[in-house]
């Protein structure tokens, strides 16, 4: 009796698996990311909002992954991207 109930417990231990959510193209389980008509992986339908400044013909833009709520509260945060473009003469 007692390997019936081993085996039965071992067996719902097994079934209760929750790494089975969906994944999109990046990886993310339950993401919004899909392929596109030129076969990348790209965010779609998803917005992204952001913070900039311009400063001596320097951009610079931080924002959040596509889907985020919010916007990042400056440029030094952790989870926002950050890209500078500068302005060639």
């Amino acid at each position: 009796m007692k390997k019936l109930i081993l085996l039965i417990t071992v067996i719902a231990f097994w079934g209760c698996d929750n790494s089975t959510a969906p994944t999109d193209c990046f990886g993310i389980a339950n993401g919004t990311a899909a392929v596109d008509d030129c076969g990348v992986c790209a965010y779609i339908g998803d917005s992204s909002l952001g913070i900039y400044k311009i400063e001596n013909n320097i951009l610079t833009y931080a924002a959040y992954e596509p889907g985020t709520p919010g916007r990042p509260s400056s440029f030094n945060d952790s989870y926002a991207r950050v890209f500078i473009l500068t302005k060639q003469q």
